[in-house]
């Protein structure tokens, strides 16, 4: 009895107390989406966009779908790690 009560006690531990997620600390917005523009990168760099919005100017890797006038905004994460997203749901790591 007592080692199922502890095998039992150790598994809800396990599948509730092990959160890898990080937590959000912050979601700002930054305004409209005013002009995404690709940025040249050398032969072995991977390709960088760079999102101006109405308060700020993002720099992300990749070339994501960008609709012009959607609301943007910037997740914070307790991991320290930032992202910027818009209406569509997807979020972009926001490198430095």
């Amino acid at each position: 009895m007592t080692k199922k009560l502890l095998l039992i006690s150790m598994m809800l531990i396990s599948i509730l107390g092990c959160s890898d997620e990080p937590k959000e600390l912050s979601r700002v917005s930054i305004g409209k989406v005013i002009t995404a523009t690709v940025i040249n990168t050398s032969w072995n760099e991977s390709m960088k966009t760079q999102i101006t919005t109405e308060k700020a100017v993002c720099t992300i890797t990749g070339c994501p779908l960008v609709m012009i006038g959607n609301d943007a905004y910037i997740v914070t994460y307790d991991d320290k790690r930032r992202y910027i997203g818009w209406s569509s749901g997807t979020l972009y790591r926001i490198p430095y």
